[in-house]
């Protein structure tokens, strides 16, 4: 698993290099911090065991103890240790996605959005999908089916909110019901302000962090900076 999200990470970042991708790349850094001095020495004795690992000896990982800690988060007190990935970035999904999808359109792709798929069944050596599109009702065949539905996979959870901003899904995968599960994000809207910390930094198993990419977006009122 850590060979393929390090793997991962590198084809990205290989694409967007070779195709000069606009989508604000950069290499920062990211900590993964604890305020617990319990989850602090797991997270100590764990990257021990991990390098000692053949082909982990070198991964580009260090433990943060307290001290240390607090060159990475303006001299806080607060915590009692963290990993420092060196290999962890920051970019603009969006620019990234949009460059990916024009892309594949100028390789022939046939994009369909607003479109709603209603069911796909395996026939043979191929797959037939069943969507709503404008309102009618369309059926293609494929040769192969990617499910990237996301936390969404069955449906249970779009709201008439989710259902206006994202196309509906109908239940493709209810065999997910129980096994991924959509939760509420939230992201801290601001006044433009300088960065404060240029790398990466997050906390409890990673479902709260803070990533400052600096993003401005002009609105008719003024302009509104983004935290993640």
């Amino acid at each position: 698993m850590i060979d393929f999200e390090t793997d991962t990470v590198e084809l990205v970042v290989d694409f967007i290099t070779s195709n000069n991708v606009p989508c604000d790349f950069r290499r920062c850094g990211s900590v993964s911090l604890t305020s617990r001095d319990e989850e602090a020495l797991e997270m100590k004795h764990t990257l021990q065991l991990l390098k000692q690992l053949p082909g982990f000896k070198d991964l580009p990982v260090e433990y943060l103890d307290a001290e240390q800690i607090q060159r990475f988060t303006h001299g806080s007190t607060a915590y009692k240790g963290g990993i420092l990935s060196k290999n962890a970035g920051q970019l603009w999904p969006a620019k990234l996605i949009f460059f990916v999808v024009q892309k594949a359109i100028d390789l022939g792709l046939h994009l369909w959005t607003q479109t709603t798929v209603t069911q796909v069944r395996k026939e043979k050596n191929s797959y037939i999908v069943s969507a709503t599109r404008d309102g009618k009702k369309v059926q293609f065949r494929a040769k192969s089916v990617v499910y990237a539905t996301n936390g969404y996979s069955d449906g249970r959870s779009m709201t008439r909110v989710q259902v206006q901003l994202l196309t509906p899904l109908t239940g493709l995968l209810p065999q997910l019901k129980d096994i991924i599960v959509p939760v509420r994000g939230q992201a801290i809207v601001t006044s433009p302000i300088k960065p404060i910390i240029p790398h990466n930094l997050s906390m409890n198993d990673g479902y709260e962090y803070m990533i400052h990419r600096g993003m401005k977006f002009i609105y008719e009122i003024d302009e509104i900076n983004l935290f993640a």
